[in-house]
């Protein structure tokens, strides 16, 4: 209860030497002169030529202290485990194969919070980095109080450890999640049957956290009212559900390419003529994940046997196959 407490209260209790401090969520107008603020910390930054994040991308791979094959690896990880998670969530029964996927989908993880951490320790003095560190710090100073209600005073606290203090106090995605799906929380959420009601704000006045479990609770409040609901274990297992969600993208994705489809010529295939490898790539996308299981085994007998004929295509003499052992059963049913 002490995570969610936190997170219904809205503050950040802040432990130091003498004190308990108490960081209070910032209304609009200490929003806005907190962005007004870091935006000078930005353009000071810009001036005395401080990096930008863009151009910093360039220089450790120039300086080789990135290399696009990390950098390639880190933007794979997140399909790879997508993937892995699907896989997971169809072997959901075999537990022999769905332990060596979790085993798989950790390494992965572990793999890409290393590349992550080893890219972005270059980053934390470039413009756009300064300038957030700039808007937490203005809202720390001036939303941060004693427990008897004074402000703070930065003769007492540097506003430095006062930052890493407060950071270490946020919650990360992951636990709000596993309180999104808590007993405790699902109770009081469902007594509410509305985020106001619990928190009597305005949107726009909820903190970080807050959004994040509101985001949670309704993802898995769509769970449950789905025609097609998992079962309790599978709702929570995190990789499970997860491979459930792309299941339900990927039928929504075919669904709409089959309706964009049907307003075509009714044929096998259809040539769309395109100018670019952007516009190729658009098309290549319409098709529907058999389709492109068809686009990818036509591409493979060409590299392995060259020119064919339609008839000798893999894909074609399986549905050929196919359709003469339908025909017989039909003619034995009879």
């Amino acid at each position: 209860m002490k995570d969610l407490n936190k997170i219904l209260s809205g503050n950040i209790l802040v432990q130091t030497r003498n004190n308990i401090l108490t960081v209070r969520q910032p209304d609009a107008a200490t929003r806005y002169l907190a962005d007004f603020f870091s935006e000078q910390v930005y353009e000071d930054a810009f001036k005395n030529n401080i990096y930008l994040q863009e151009e910093l991308e360039e220089l450790i791979i120039e300086n080789g202290w990135w290399t696009q094959d990390q950098e390639d690896e880190l933007k794979q990880i997140p399909k790879d485990i997508e993937q892995m998670k699907l896989d997971y969530f169809n072997s959901f029964l075999r537990d022999n194969v769905k332990d060596l996927i979790k085993k798989g989908i950790r390494k992965k993880e572990d793999r890409f919070e290393d590349l992550t951490k080893e890219k972005y320790r270059f980053f934390n003095y470039t413009c756009e980095s300064l300038k957030s560190q700039a808007y937490t710090m203005y809202i720390l100073e001036h939303c941060t109080f004693y427990e008897n209600g004074d402000k703070i005073s930065l003769e007492d606290i540097s506003i430095h450890a006062l930052y890493g203090k407060y950071n270490a106090e946020m919650l990360d995605d992951k636990d709000i999640r596993e309180i999104s799906k808590s007993p405790n929380w699902r109770m009081i959420w469902n007594a509410g049957k509305d985020s106001r009601e619990i928190f009597p704000l305005p949107a726009c006045d909820l903190t970080d956290m807050q959004k994040s479990l509101i985001s949670w609770t309704r993802m898995y409040d769509s769970v449950y009212e789905s025609m097609e609901t998992p079962s309790d274990s599978i709702i929570e297992d995190d990789y499970a559900i997860d491979g459930w969600f792309t299941v339900q993208r990927r039928k929504r994705d075919d669904d709409r390419k089959e309706s964009e489809g049907n307003k075509m010529p009714e044929s096998a295939e259809v040539f769309v003529p395109v100018s670019n490898k952007k516009e190729a790539q658009r098309v290549h996308d319409m098709n529907t994940q058999q389709g492109k299981h068809v686009i990818k085994s036509r591409m493979k007998d060409l590299e392995e046997q060259g020119s064919l004929e339609e008839g000798q295509f893999s894909h074609v003499k399986q549905d050929l196959a196919m359709k003469a052992n339908r025909q017989m059963f039909d003619r034995y049913k009879k």
